[in-house]
């Protein structure tokens, strides 16, 4: 988990098992939108709970880890696109408060966003 601490990222590569996969494919939506903001989804929290958790929490996550947002890439051969690496560093907020670092602020989708200090 030094990696997490130290660059803000971690790849746990076949964290979450099939099965847990398997039910997001059936159950969620799909728009056709390239990055879709899934909210409004009352299973999805639950989801978050069993499925996913668990098993990222036994992968090192600290236990006060918790998701703050959820985006579905629809990516099929039909409809793929190209993204060059690059790390989400915006969270989603409830209002705006000044704190030391954190900015600058934006609206995606009506929902408002910062960014965090760097690590």
């Amino acid at each position: 988990m030094a990696a997490l601490t130290v660059d803000g990222a971690n790849l746990l590569p076949q964290t979450i098992a099939e099965s847990a996969i398997a039910i997001l494919s059936e159950r969620l939506p799909s728009s056709g939108a390239a990055g879709e903001r899934l909210t409004g989804l009352p299973w999805l929290a639950d989801w978050v709970s069993t499925d996913l958790l668990p098993p990222l929490r036994a992968a090192g996550i600290a236990p006060d880890y918790k998701p703050v947002r959820a985006i579905l890439f629809d990516k099929t051969a039909n409809g793929n696109w190209a993204l060059g690496w690059h790390q989400d560093r915006t969270v989603a907020v409830k209002r705006k408060v000044t704190a030391d670092g954190y900015g600058p602020w934006s609206r995606k989708r009506g929902i408002l966003h910062v960014e965090r200090p760097s690590p």
